[in-house]
């Protein structure tokens, strides 16, 4: 149960009931997180890993798979290419984006 996983003095100590934000800052982390890094094991390992991790892998797998079986060649179109790697002008005008961006071609043989 997440509740009383959370607040297990057995975790936590004898504050574990507690509201107090400050036990996750320094020197507290220390005291209770890295003697146990799987403190907070929700959905990332252990008995409660997220269900679907399997079968997101087994169909990655399988898509991948077929393809590469369907197509017995793949190749780059050059009309979908950057003009020689480079970054169109345009875009280094966006906002958010940097000025000193670049790309590079990269190719892959099957």
């Amino acid at each position: 149960h997440t509740a009383s996983l959370h607040r297990g003095p057995d975790l936590w100590g004898s504050t574990a009931l507690e509201f107090d934000p400050d036990q996750f800052l320094d020197p507290r982390v220390h005291e209770y997180l890295t003697p146990n890094p799987f403190i907070f094991p929700l959905f990332n390992i252990g008995p409660r890993i997220c269900l679907g991790q399997q079968l997101a892998y087994s169909n990655a797998s399988f898509f991948l798979v077929r393809s590469l079986q369907r197509f017995g060649r793949i190749e780059l179109v050059e009309e979908a290419m950057l003009l020689r790697g480079k970054v169109p002008k345009e875009w280094k005008e966006e906002e958010g984006r940097f000025t000193d961006e670049e790309s590079f071609d990269v190719c892959a043989m099957l």
